[in-house]
């Protein structure tokens, strides 16, 4: 389940606006993954894997910022604050919890770092987005309106 969500988290961030991981030359795309448990770690590789077959390998021409909460919540928005220093393409969070706090720290216009959930429990209601056909932020990815079938922080 966890391999399928961030293999689509994958592809709903290589599908986002074309000038975030616009490829020129020795252009490195740099991106921040922001996973609120440690047993994340394991699922992160789907995203890995996704990426290099859209050419984008970790170390050559893609830098992989990541911080992990290790089931400590109240670590996240501290880490949150230290990729917003970073000049990111994209921040990755891995539940609702994550993307909430991402938001914060990142900003909600369409102008700020995109942030792209692998899985959040109904987006609308969390007001992470103003919707599902029209989010009107920078959030996009995977949404479930069944908070128990998300992958846990």
């Amino acid at each position: 389940m966890h391999r399928r969500t961030l293999t689509l988290a994958a592809a709903a961030m290589l599908s986002a606006p074309a000038a975030v991981f616009a490829q020129s030359g020795d252009k490195i795309v740099r991106i921040g993954v922001l996973m609120g448990d440690l047993s994340t770690r394991q699922e992160e590789q789907a995203l890995v894997d996704g990426l290099r077959e859209q050419g984008l390998v970790d170390g050559r021409n893609l830098i992989i910022e990541r911080r992990y909460g290790d089931s400590e919540l109240s670590l996240v928005p501290g880490y949150a604050r230290e990729l917003s220093t970073m000049n990111l393409g994209a921040v990755i969070s891995t539940c609702t919890p994550t993307t909430l706090i991402a938001q914060k720290v990142f900003g909600s216009t369409p102008q700020s770092t995109p942030i792209i959930m692998a899985a959040a429990a109904d987006p609308v209601g969390q007001k992470i987005i103003s919707s599902l056909a029209h989010p009107g932020s920078n959030v996009t990815g995977l949404a479930s309106q069944a908070e128990d079938s998300c992958p846990r922080c």
